[in-house]
């Protein structure tokens, strides 16, 4: 069985993070992203306009009594 051992940090995270090199990402890919995310958002907006819509259309219109 591996034995754990705790050793002090000598390093920050962020030496480490400075240190490691990551892929940047293609910025097509970002762009669709941001776009799928930006179709999502409209489609939540427009379903709440069309129910609001509907709303409106049921609304029975109120009718005053004669005096």
């Amino acid at each position: 069985m591996p034995e754990f051992i705790n050793l002090p940090n000598f390093y920050h995270d962020s030496e480490i993070l400075n240190n490691v090199d990551l892929p940047e990402e293609d910025q097509t890919l970002q762009i669709q992203r941001t776009l799928k995310e930006t179709e999502k958002i409209q489609k939540s907006v427009f379903s709440l306009e069309d129910s609001e819509e509907i709303r409106k259309r049921r609304k029975q219109p109120t009718i005053q009594k004669k005096q």
